[in-house]
């Protein structure tokens, strides 16, 4: 599967800029964006977990509170 251009542009562009815009890097930075955005197009998409059903609420008489004893 290739990757879109304009998006390992925009990740080397963006790793050049956090790398403190250095000179002379750029096919550094384009081959590191490649790899990176060819490794997540590969990671299969994980699987969303089931919700879990909300206890149902409780039919029970409320709590006594301790008022009334001295």
């Amino acid at each position: 599967m290739t990757v879109d251009q304009d998006k390992i542009r925009q990740r080397a562009h963006d790793l050049w800029v956090s790398s403190g815009r250095p000179d002379g890097r750029d096919v550094e930075f384009w081959l590191q964006a490649e790899a990176e955005l060819a490794k997540a197009a590969r990671k299969p998409a994980a699987a969303k977990p089931a919700k879990a059903k909300a206890p149902a609420a409780s039919k029970a008489a409320p709590a006594k509170s301790g008022r009334g004893k001295a």
